[in-house]
Formats: structure tokens, C-alpha cells, sequence
């Protein structure tokens, strides 16, 4: 359980002792009792809020016009993160990870849903930018958070923006800032095929920066449905990858895809 779910689990149970005082005090009115049932649920809702506020708040303060990487913001989207993925029911398991040693890495996986981010912050343990595309940075609230956490705008559409975010998020790999996410197919696989073409030009800030790359595989993302039962999806580490190991990012890129193509189509 994470910080921000612990705080709000006391601060519920501290609500519930009160009102089952409340019903000792007036043991005839049931009223109290579907006051239990509903104000608990309803105040962890409320923590919700106020925290998402006080994340908002810190960004203002925090103003990253400069795109630096932020250790404390970026550990107030995780705990954001934590919560928004048991409010959908989801339960994240991870295998592999044992095959990563050390920090600092390029992380990619295939992308089907805009589940994906949250499932990957949730799965990787360890100080994170994601690159993503300039109209996640447009939602309220949500874009300030990440853009004062250093995440990566990338603007696929124009080259010269393109080559900026690869070289911001090569600066967080060379110089051990932190690890890096990105989706190498560029957008949410919306087709029947396993995978879209992967651009290589994704694999550049490893390449750049001779950092290693681990490709991940995410699995059942289309299962998520809002119920009492959480969906459980798979993040796995199928490999990880060095970039002297391969001519280009050309090759490597081929290998990525094969190795997640193999993957999904096992089912585990």
C-alpha cells in the first residue's frame, strides 16, 4: 500500500469510528449507519481531491518552463498514479524485472490503450520521464503535473521538435537523471494487428547516450471493465537490449519487434 492510500485508509477509519460513535449515542436512528456505508467510500474520494489539488499546487510552484526532471513531483504522480489504479479496480503484475540491474535505462513496449502510461508508472519502480504526445500536456490539471515532473513532450509532426524531446530525453539517460519511457509505434494500436510499425528513431536517446534499452510487453489492457473484481494486467520484462550490440537502431528496432510480437502471442 502506498502513502497516499495508507493516510487515506486511516483518515476513513477515523470517519467511521466517529459515526459508529454516533450511532452508539443514538442507537434508534439508522440514519448514522448508511452514513458509514456512504461517507467512507465518499471521503476517500475527497482525500483524493485535495491531494490532487496539492500535486496541482506544487507544479505551479515548481513552473518547469526548462523541462528539468523533478524527484519529488515525480513521486507525487506515482503516488497519483497508485490511486487513479485501484479507483479502476486494476491490478498490475509484474515479471521479469529481475533481468534489469542497476538504473537507467530506455523502457518501451507496445501501446494499445491510454491505460499505458499509468500501468507502466505503476510497474517500474525507479525515477521515470515517459515522452508523450503535446495533447496529453493540454488536459488540466493532469498536463501541469507531469510537465513539473519532466516529462517529455514530443511532437512527431514537426522534425525539429521531434529531435529536441530525443535529445532531452538522451540528457536524462547520459547523464543519469533518471530511465525513460517511450512507445516506439508513436500512437494507440486501434488495428487488428499485433503491433504497428515501430520507428526507430525512438531507440536514439539509448544509442546516443550507450545506455540499455528493456522491452516490455503489456498484456490484457483491453480487459479493464469497472468492477468489485480488479483486471489483472501483465507488464513483462522480455529482454534488455545493448545498443553495441546492433549496427543501428535500424536492427535493434527490428529485434523489439519480433521479441514483442513472440510475447503476445504466448499467452502466459
Amino acid at each position: 500500500m502506498t502513502i497516499n492510500g495508507f493516510i487515506r485508509l486511516v483518515l476513513s477509519l477515523i470517519l467511521s469510528i466517529l459515526v459508529s460513535y454516533l450511532i452508539c449515542l443514538n442507537q434508534t436512528n439508522y440514519y448514522y449507519m448508511f452514513l458509514t456505508i456512504i461517507f467512507i467510500p465518499l471521503f476517500s474520494f475527497v482525500l483524493l481531491f485535495i491531494f490532487i489539488m496539492y500535486c496541482y499546487f506544487v507544479a505551479l510552484i515548481i513552473n518547469n518552463k526548462d523541462n528539468h526532471y523533478s524527484k519529488y513531483m515525480d513521486h507525487l504522480l506515482k503516488e497519483f498514479d497508485n490511486s487513479i489504479i485501484n479507483l479502476l479496480r486494476i491490478k498490475v503484475v509484474t515479471k521479469g524485472f529481475e533481468k534489469i540491474k542497476g538504473d537507467n535505462y530506455l523502457y518501451v513496449a507496445n501501446h494499445v490503450s491510454n491505460y499505458d502510461p499509468l500501468v507502466m508508472i505503476n510497474a517500474i519502480p525507479y525515477k521515470l520521464s515517459i515522452v508523450s504526445k503535446p495533447e496529453i500536456f493540454k488536459i488540466p490539471f493532469i498536463g501541469k503535473m507531469i510537465s513539473a515532473a519532466g516529462y517529455i513532450s514530443i511532437n512527431r509532426e514537426s522534425p525539429r521538435e521531434g529531435a529536441k524531446a530525443i535529445f532531452k530525453a538522451r540528457d536524462f539517460l547520459k547523464n543519469n537523471i533518471c530511465n525513460v519511457l517511450i512507445f516506439p509505434e508513436g500512437t494507440r494500436n486501434k488495428t487488428d494487428n499485433i503491433l504497428l510499425p515501430m520507428h526507430a528513431g525512438s531507440l536514439k536517446p539509448a544509442f546516443s547516450a550507450k545506455k540499455n534499452v528493456v522491452v516490455c510487453s503489456i498484456k490484457n489492457i483491453k480487459k479493464i471493465h469497472f468492477s468489485i473484481i480488479k483486471t489483472k494486467i501483465i507488464v513483462k520484462v522480455i529482454d534488455v537490449l545493448n545498443p553495441n550490440d546492433y549496427e543501428s537502431d535500424v536492427y535493434m528496432k527490428d529485434k523489439i519487434e519480433e521479441l514483442i510480437k513472440n510475447d503476445l502471442l504466448n499467452a502466459d
